[in-house]
């Protein structure tokens, strides 16, 4: 499946009321994120949470259901966010 709009998928991970976070540093500084990216061309939603978690945190992961969705253009500022 192809989408007209870069799609990210994110992972939010809970273990003994723990939230796995993965650390990145950039040019903004040292931030943390859910392990999360870009979804692949021909890739499902789960197919890319899951490889996301696995690429970036080395777990594997099964999907439960989704927590909410989020369009945004962020350098001009446009957000739909669906929860």
């Amino acid at each position: 499946m192809t989408y007209p709009i870069r799609v990210r998928t994110s992972a939010l991970i809970i273990q003994d009321n723990k939230v796995l976070l993965v650390e990145f540093k950039d040019e903004n500084g040292l931030h943390y994120n859910l392990p999360g990216g870009g979804v692949e061309s021909g890739e499902t939603l789960v197919e890319s949470v899951k490889r996301e978690a696995l690429e970036e945190a080395s777990v594997h992961i099964e999907v439960h259901f989704y927590m909410s969705m989020h369009h945004s253009k962020i350098k001009r500022s446009t957000a739909l966010c669906i929860h």
